[in-house]
């Protein structure tokens, strides 16, 4: 069990982390390279922390479900059901956006481009917000 409890604390805080990191710092300085810049950097970032977040969404996950069976503490199922939930709003919600960005075939026009990295930056900060307060609640219950 507590194998599983540092595993969770520590998925969640690597997401929630990154997250923060993206919303706080990386995005904002891809848009202050212009508009050109700002996409071409953001393909390959996409690609490369997607992996990550998943990964660590996932592992949470697990986790968190597997603590909330053998202690039926709330906080588990809680703070996993937060961090689990930039799932299905990052397929739902998030994806129509990336897409868009993401199409290097027919890239957004420069107007079009600067109002979808805006929309992605609200709703990643959406994100970031359930990831930190899911992980501060694990952390919390585990203090």
């Amino acid at each position: 069990m507590a194998v599983l409890q540092f595993l969770a604390v520590m998925c969640s805080a690597v997401f929630a982390v990154s997250a923060l990191y993206v919303t706080l710092v990386e995005h904002p300085a891809r848009l202050s390279a212009g508009i050109s810049a700002a996409l071409l950097e953001f393909r390959p970032s996409y690609a490369r922390a997607s992996v990550l977040q998943v990964l660590m969404i996932v592992l949470t996950c697990l986790c968190c479900f597997g603590l909330w069976l053998s202690t039926r503490h709330w906080s588990w199922l809680i703070s996993g059901g937060l961090i689990g939930a930039s799932i299905p709003f990052t397929l739902l919600v998030i994806m129509p956006v990336n897409r868009l960005l993401l199409d290097a075939n027919s890239p957004p026009t420069e107007a079009m481009a600067l109002k979808l990295l805006a929309r992605w930056e609200r709703l990643h900060l959406i994100r970031t917000l359930t990831g930190m307060l899911g992980f501060a609640i694990l952390l919390a219950h585990s203090l």
